[in-house]
């Protein structure tokens, strides 16, 4: 056994960055603990935080290459998380308009 306590946190490729940015912050609730522009990479990163704990690195690279999906790809599948609240999917997108 590791002895391994939690995961610190998870790193995301999106392919917009402000959308993304959006998405975490404006719908699920997670804050901006900070952000920085990478002019040499033309890249942004946002070190996004849940209840106050850092557990998402976001990051933007311009023209990443894309992951297949068939056949199935190694890598992250998917990530469940716990909420207190249920949020249907019809219901997301009214709250950014």
């Amino acid at each position: 056994m590791l002895g391994l306590k939690q995961v610190h946190h998870i790193a995301i490729i999106a392919t917009d960055y402000a959308k993304s940015k959006a998405f975490y912050c404006d719908i699920l609730g997670f804050t901006l603990m900070s952000e920085a522009y990478r002019e040499e990479r033309d890249s942004w990163k946002g070190d996004l935080a849940l209840n106050g704990q850092y557990v998402i690195e976001l990051f933007s690279f311009p023209f990443p290459p894309a992951r297949p999906s068939r056949p199935e790809a190694c890598g992250l599948r998917h990530l469940p998380s716990a909420s207190m609240t249920w949020i249907a999917p019809s219901n997301i997108w009214k709250r950014t308009a």
